[in-house]
């Protein structure tokens, strides 16, 4: 056999070796080198025979490549998707090294400092907030822009009222008795975020290549950037219906009420679709709730990217397909959560977003997780991996990189890490005035002399022993 291994990581050059003569046990004393541009990067090994034709796929491995320095050995197994019989092992010496210089500076965020107020202070009151011991925000008292990242939502909902198709294609054969026709239905089915979707369907009509449904379907809808895919089907009575077109619309583009008319794409549909649906909808999206009791801290996320992504869109012979990934945000409490979403980046598996993402903070004791999606056009999202891991309840400012790991609900392989730098700011006045708040909204006392329409600072309150 004629041996030779390619290696690459990510999109960088490759290097191959020498190949080798009338050998199942190859030995390479090469070396070679490759610039990280990133940590948390994967290598990727290629075992190829060459033969007549060319070279041909013996086996496939990779390593994880370690985030910090380290010199050491790697032994891995070789496999191939399309020979269940691969055998055999890969093995090589490595060193890592990182220019500590090279590593993105921490960004200034004072932009995103709580405010502590300034109205005059009551005579014999602190000037400066006392935290008698607490950890709270030593940061200066600049003025925080409203954020809009920001998501507490209430239900929203997406109503359709009538539903029509026109010209579709004809999946029954004609007969002596009868025309090439259809037995069209349609089925709905509205995927918001990470929820299970939800599906409905129309009543079957026989014998129609144009059809039209009076009707009312209402779904709910509790997470933001919602889309509704319409799917028409042919009924058989004996076998699996044949799919003659389908449709997808992302809600948040939508008028708040419209007769709106497409033609169909061929989607997963194993001939190509021919007509049009016509739907007359009412969607009211999910609002955000404004929460009577102010916001005491801030959460700024920058410096979001991912590396060495699980591929999650196949694509021509020849190529090694990519995803279309984004990250879904959230903010955990004991009372709730907060929802951030990311731009769709299109075709890559090492991902970054440029923009900051800000998160208002209520309470304490939060967890932040990240999870990176693959956006599909015609399905539900696929999950490529998490992260998650508890808020500091002091002010923080760190950079951090970990590798993902599946959710509960996933059963798919995961590879790659997530880069971000994270930066809690806390305000201790804020919080004592918003339980203040809290406490007057129970009863506790008999007025709010303190409300946030008042001239009055926030009160300070001291509990002990309690």
């Amino acid at each position: 056999y004629q041996r030779r291994v390619h290696g690459y990581i990510g999109n960088s050059k490759q290097h191959k070796t020498a190949t080798l003569q009338q050998t199942t046990t190859p030995v390479w004393n090469e070396r070679f080198t490759f610039d990280l541009p990133d940590q948390g990067l994967e290598l990727r090994i290629v075992v190829a025979q060459k033969d007549t034709f060319g070279f041909t796929v013996i086996g496939n491995g990779s390593f994880e490549i370690p985030i910090n320095d380290a010199e050491d050995h790697f032994t891995g197994q070789l496999s191939n998707e399309k020979n269940a019989k691969t055998q055999g092992t890969i093995n090589f010496n490595y060193r890592v090294e990182y220019n500590p210089d090279a590593s993105p500076p921490l960004p200034n965020l004072s932009q995103y400092t709580m405010s502590v107020p300034t109205s005059p202070s009551p005579p014999d009151s602190p000037k400066t907030p006392i935290n008698n011991g607490r950890k709270g925000s030593t940061l200066p008292n600049i003025k925080l822009p409203p954020s809009k990242n920001s998501i507490q939502l209430g239900r929203g909902e997406f109503v359709i009222n009538y539903i029509a198709i026109e010209g579709v294609r004809a999946a029954d054969m004609a007969t002596p008795w009868k025309a090439a026709s259809s037995d069209p239905y349609v089925k709905v089915t509205v995927f918001s975020g990470s929820s299970t979707p939800l599906e409905k369907t129309t009543p079957v009509i026989r014998n129609s290549l144009s059809a039209k449904w009076d009707l009312t379907m209402d779904f709910p809808i509790t997470e933001p950037f919602p889309r509704v895919r319409f799917e028409v089907y042919d009924w058989d009575a004996i076998g699996k219906d044949d799919r003659l077109g389908e449709f997808t619309l992302s809600l948040d583009a939508l008028t708040p009420a419209e007769t709106k008319t497409v033609a169909l794409v061929q989607g997963q549909a194993e001939e190509p679709a021919t007509g049009t649906l016509t739907v007359r909808y009412q969607y009211r999206p999910p609002v955000e709730i404004d929460s009577e009791i102010p916001p005491f801290g801030r959460l700024v996320l920058t410096n979001l990217s991912a590396s060495g992504l699980r591929i999650a869109e196949t694509s021509w012979v020849g190529s090694r397909g990519t995803s279309n990934p984004y990250l879904d945000i959230r903010l955990l409490s004991r009372n709730g959560q907060q929802k951030r979403r990311t731009a769709v980046l299109n075709s890559t598996l090492n991902p970054k977003w440029d923009e900051p993402v800000i998160l208002d903070i209520y309470e304490r004791d939060l967890d932040l997780q990240l999870e990176v999606m693959d956006f599909d056009e015609a399905g539900q999202d696929d999950c490529l991996g998490q992260v998650r891991f508890a808020l500091p309840e002091e002010d923080t400012q760190e950079s951090i990189c970990q590798s993902l790991v599946p959710t509960q609900q996933s059963k798919k392989e995961v590879s790659g890490t997530l880069r971000l730098t994270y930066h809690v700011i806390y305000d201790i006045r804020q919080e004592l005035f918003g339980s203040f708040v809290t406490l007057s909204n129970l009863g506790l006392f008999d007025q709010n002399p303190y409300s946030r329409d008042s001239q009055c600072p926030p009160p300070l309150i001291v509990l002990r022993d309690w």
